[in-house]
């Protein structure tokens, strides 16, 4: 079933949309797979020359006498697959896969068919048998003139903050929340803005990440249905946060 549309205000943006970063996440349960399986992915999927490790670690805090911190790095967890011109990047892990376009993002529909691709080879090598949760994440970096005083006109979401106790230095809202129709999907919110540097823009992260925890065979082409909803919900927290200046200057 298809999430309806919460907010009829949308637009496909083209060119002009603020994202920095796109990813698919699909987690699976953790496995005991060894180092060479997990690298065997990204030679399969090709492409993709820097192979960096995940490892595993463990921090102990120990407050006796004189405070202390040990770590503990255990086995490779995964690897880091970035292609050559660090536009694109995945992840092939003992519990899942990650998919992400770094940079030069073009639209839901190559971003999909790549991961779709790559994840198939990671179910070639790993043979997970289901999946526990799916994800998409879109970080957006928005773009508003320095000069601009009141961000209720750029943004619904913003600090409300008595003026008397001086200016706001910096903020960070994190909002959790569930579908209003389909409570099962769930999504996180987080604004913050970027640091400034005086120059004539000020740049605000508007990062998104919404999910569903749910079981689906690792094969079946459902996943990506699920995933279309879960970027249709990402759409309507991005533009339903939109205040009337970000949407003219969007257009």
């Amino acid at each position: 079933m298809s999430l309806p549309r919460l907010i009829a205000d949308r637009r496909n943006l083209g060119t002009k949309a603020p994202i920095s970063e796109a990813l698919i996440e699909i987690r699976v349960p953790n496995r005991d797979l060894d180092a060479e399986t997990l690298q065997g992915v990204g030679l399969k999927v090709g492409d993709f020359p820097r192979i960096l490790a995940q490892r595993e670690f463990e921090a102990a805090l120990s407050l006796g006498g004189q405070a202390s911190v040990t770590s503990t790095m255990h086995d490779v967890r995964g690897f880091l697959f970035i292609n050559d011109t660090q536009r694109r990047a995945f992840q092939a892990r003992r519990d899942g896969f990650t998919y992400s376009r770094l940079h030069g993002y073009t639209s839901w529909q190559e971003l999909r068919d790549e991961a779709r691709d790559a994840w198939h080879h990671y179910v070639t090598a790993t043979a997970p048998e289901r999946t526990l949760r799916l994800g998409v994440r879109y970080i957006n970096r928005i773009r508003i003139p320095s000069e601009a005083s009141a961000l209720a006109d750029w943004f619904k979401i913003y600090p409300q903050f008595p003026r008397e106790l001086g200016p706001i230095d910096g903020f960070n809202e994190h909002i959790s929340l569930s579908h209003s129709v389909s409570p099962e999907h769930k999504a996180i919110v987080n604004f913050r803005p970027a640091p400034f540097d005086g120059g004539p823009f000020r740049f605000f992260i508007y990062d998104i990440q919404a999910w569903l925890d749910q079981e689906v065979p690792a094969a079946s082409a459902d996943i990506w249905d699920i995933l279309e909803d879960l970027r249709e919900f990402k759409n309507d927290l991005f533009f339903g946060f939109m205040g009337p200046k970000l949407k003219e200057s969007l257009q």
